[in-house]
């Protein structure tokens, strides 16, 4: 576990800057790694769990996996209630997707609760008619095939679809992926893993990653991040710097307010960006700045209670309203 050494800044006045996506590199149309040849379906992993477990919390990740599709191969326990304290497990760890080694295991799971909207596009937000099999996952390590079946999802069913391959650890170092299903109408719907731990946004929009590159950042979402003081509670977005999974050092932390215009247009409730870890790489790549972690904390509905210190009148042109001040 590494320790952050904390450095907390008072951030008084913030220029927005255009984002031109320059510094996102990963999209739909990357026709790299055509010819990587992946085994699907093979496991080198020991001390396979046959057996539907009874505590989750004492298994490994990929263990908790074997486990998963136990319960529900077995029919033990309540469905929902197993894949909750399944993906729980493994969110308290390294996340999804589960690698073990060269192995790596992508799941899904068709429930609101699991598939948010994640980004500013309509077009992947969750919809049962939308969701339709087979499930399909698809990224830089097959040429973003559309309809490939060796890369289908086992629906291991209660809407729950997993499937488990093989990636050299080069691989998995800043692999870009998306899920495809199916509509009515049999058209494809690309969506980002909403499982998935590390992503990064292009013009589609969000993308998925396998793992953290050493050659670039990528954001995480943490959810529903209780704030004792305010009493509330809300999703806060982490930039990690390039290398940060291949490194043991510290980093020092940079705590930023409205987290949601902080990397991308393309992030939810976003109203512009800044565009931070862009010009973060930027200066990086100039020699200008060590290597960060910032901290984006979104605003909400009290942004003016929470960002102001004093009332302040405001007026839409009939009325005048006192704001702010907690």
């Amino acid at each position: 576990m590494r320790h952050f050494a904390t450095l907390l800044l008072i951030l008084a006045l913030f220029t927005a800057c255009d984002d031109d996506s320059s510094n996102n590199t990963n999209n739909l149309n990357n026709g790299n790694n055509t010819n990587n040849s992946n085994n699907v379906n093979n496991s080198n992993n020991t001390n396979n769990v046959t057996e539907c477990p009874a505590d989750f919390a004492l298994l490994t990740e990929y263990q908790s996996y074997q486990g998963l599709i136990a319960c529900l191969e077995q029919g033990i326990g309540d469905p929902a209630d197993t894949i909750t304290a399944f993906i729980q497990r493994v969110e308290q760890g390294s996340g999804f997707p589960i690698r073990e080694g060269t192995t790596v295991v992508f799941a899904y799971y068709a429930d609101p609760a699991y598939d948010q909207e994640d980004d500013e596009f309509s077009d992947e937000d969750f919809d049962p008619n939308r969701r339709l099999a087979p499930i399909a996952v698809s990224g830089d390590f097959n040429g973003w095939a559309e309809d490939d079946p060796a890369y289908h999802l086992t629906a291991a069913g209660n809407n729950f679809f997993h499937l488990e391959m093989t990636l050299t650890a080069e691989l998995q170092e800043g692999s870009a992926y998306k899920y495809i299903a199916r509509d009515n109408a049999d058209d494809a719907v690309w969506f980002s893993d909403p499982l998935s731990r590390r992503f990064q946004y292009d013009i589609y929009g969000r993308f998925s990653l396998v793992a953290g590159s050493p050659l670039a950042g990528h954001l995480e979402l943490t959810r529903d991040i209780t704030a004792t003081a305010l009493g509330n509670s809300r999703d806060i977005y982490i930039y990690l710097p390039p290398g940060y999974e291949q490194e043991t050092q510290s980093y020092p932390v940079l705590y930023m307010h409205d987290g949601n215009n902080l990397f991308d247009t393309a992030q939810p409730w976003s109203n512009g960006t800044w565009d931070v870890d862009g010009v973060m790489e930027m200066e990086l790549d100039a020699g200008n700045v060590r290597p960060f972690i910032v901290v984006g904390i979104p605003n909400n509905a009290d942004r003016m209670d929470e960002y102001t210190h004093v009332e302040d009148e405001i007026s839409d042109g009939t009325q005048t309203y006192l704001v702010g001040g907690k």
